[in-house]
């Protein structure tokens, strides 16, 4: 990720299981915040999630989103990011859940979903450490 300094760059690896705290807008403009599994393919963002889902409806309307990432146990240090989120046609939706699952579960999927992909395009990048600050 080219917007993400380089000492950060461990919460966005496919070895480590990092969780995206996604935010998208309803239709009145009111956030609504939902954790979410994700991978990385250059300097974007890729997520599943079931076409008809909330989140993705939200996305499609109103495709600024916002989300920080945080290590599995560890709050205090993250990335956060404010972007675009585009439904990626193109892409193969199993093949994104099945790298996906393989991340947060170690194995292929065993249940297969009806899944759309989502590229989110960061435009802000902020990185936060507060591991001194934490007791």
């Amino acid at each position: 990720m080219i917007q993400v300094p380089a000492d950060y760059t461990d919460l966005l690896t496919d070895d480590r299981r990092s969780f995206m705290m996604l935010t998208t807008l309803m239709s009145d403009g009111s956030p609504v915040v939902t954790p979410i599994w994700f991978t990385v393919e250059g300097d974007n963002y890729l997520i599943t999630t079931h076409p008809d889902s909330l989140k993705a409806r939200n996305m499609r309307e109103r495709p600024q989103v916002a989300f920080a990432i945080l290590h599995e146990g560890s709050m205090a240090r993250y990335v956060a990011v404010r972007g675009l989120a585009t439904e990626a046609l193109e892409m193969d939706a199993k093949a994104v859940q099945a790298r996906i699952v393989r991340k947060y579960e170690g194995h292929d999927p065993t249940i297969e979903r009806e899944e759309v992909v989502f590229r989110i395009t960061p435009g802000k990048t902020s990185a936060f450490d507060y591991t001194d600050y934490v007791a």
